[in-house]
């Protein structure tokens, strides 16, 4: 519980920096509905950037809050996960590297195009 309790602290705490700090002209101009680009650079962020699931979800919320567009925040959500290093490092010992250069590129590919899907039909 108590580890809980501090991932969930430094979630909103992120969230908070990122609602009083981070102009939302910044969010909006960069991950926002009207740049065509917003899903590609969400999907590539959420690879450095990805926090715990636990985390995500706070962060995103400051992130739609700002202005980020739905879409964009899909493919964060996606593509962190599945590039985060414990996820990666376990595919890499068990697999080829081929295959693990797969499991990549699926991984991103598939979250930028589940996120411009849901920015199409939402």
């Amino acid at each position: 519980t108590l580890m809980l309790v501090k991932f969930m602290l430094l979630a909103y705490f992120m969230e908070a920096l990122i609602i009083l700090y981070v102009p939302q002209e910044a969010i909006i101009s960069s991950l926002g509905s009207d740049n065509p680009f917003a899903v590609l650079i969400a999907g590539l962020l959420g690879i450095p950037i990805y926090a715990s699931n636990l985390t995500a979800l706070p962060l995103i919320d400051g992130l739609l809050e700002q202005g980020m567009a739905p879409g964009a925040a899909l493919a964060f959500l996606i593509a962190g996960p599945t590039t985060t290093l414990p996820a990666m490092a376990a595919v890499y010992g068990i697999a080829k590297r081929r295959v693990f250069i797969i499991y990549l590129g699926v991984a991103l590919v598939g979250s930028i195009v589940m996120g411009y899907a849901y920015q199409l039909f939402a």
